[in-house]
């Protein structure tokens, strides 16, 4: 991830559109910083970058596996399908 986001501008100026950067969160995630709420890899408060509109899906239920069953992978697609059929 931090490779990824030390590149951040140059991937950014291949894309002309809109660019959402969807995430979940729920999950005890560790960072340099401690432990946080993420998606077990990477922490909610990480994932935001310059010029994307950040969508952090969190579900009713806080427990994290709970969490994460509910908003995971099928939330991550849905979110994404909801976005491209709107642009």
């Amino acid at each position: 991830m931090q490779d990824l986001n030390s590149r951040w501008d140059a991937q950014r100026a291949q894309v002309g559109g809109a660019v959402s950067i969807i995430g979940v969160s729920g999950a005890p995630t560790v960072d340099t910083t401690g432990v946080h709420t993420g998606d077990g890899f990477v922490t909610a408060r990480t994932l935001g970058r310059p010029n994307a509109e950040l969508v952090v899906l969190r579900g009713a239920d806080p427990t994290p596996v709970a969490h994460l069953l509910e908003v995971g992978y099928s939330g991550v697609i849905a979110e994404v399908q909801a976005r491209l059929a709107r642009d």
